[in-house]
């Protein structure tokens, strides 16, 4: 297999894993380094460093006020919480809190995207998702078991 058939597989894959139609060069080298970072670092799962970006990157957006951005990267955060939650689910993610965890995926999965729709309340989502990332890092902590567990939640 030559070099230009795994890069293409590599992007099918990543593209099958957050559900966007297409990657961008520069958004596919992005996830590329996010991917090897996390994968020498050994410490945090790729899916949970996913969630993290791009939580990051939808804050920016919404805190820029960039419109055209905001369904894209809402689409993207809201597929990495999916992505996050069925690893939890499969038993390889552990968080402080497991009510809290679901409370906070229910909000991603059913009330985020109503408040992407609606420009008045984006300011509210801002508020939301900076929350969410506070209560993630401060509270859930969530991490990667060092089994990688098949156990479910």
């Amino acid at each position: 297999m030559n070099w230009h058939n795994i890069i293409g597989r590599i992007r099918s894959f990543l593209e099958d894993m957050y559900g966007l139609s297409s990657y961008s060069e520069e958004e596919f080298r992005a996830e590329i380094r996010t991917i090897l970072k996390a994968y020498r670092r050994g410490n945090i799962v790729p899916a949970l460093e996913a969630l993290v970006k791009h939580l990051d990157k939808l804050i920016e957006v919404l805190d820029n006020g960039d419109e055209g951005k905001i369904h894209h990267e809402g689409e993207a955060f809201i597929i990495s919480v999916q992505r996050a939650w069925e690893l939890y689910n499969q038993g390889g993610v552990e968080t402080e809190d497991r009510a809290l965890t679901k409370v906070m995926y229910l909000f991603a999965k059913d009330e985020l995207p109503e408040m992407l729709k609606d420009p008045r309340q984006h300011q509210k989502a801002l508020l939301e998702l900076r929350r969410f990332r506070r209560v993630m890092e401060k509270v859930l902590r969530p991490q990667e078991k060092p089994s990688g567990g098949q156990d479910a939640n």
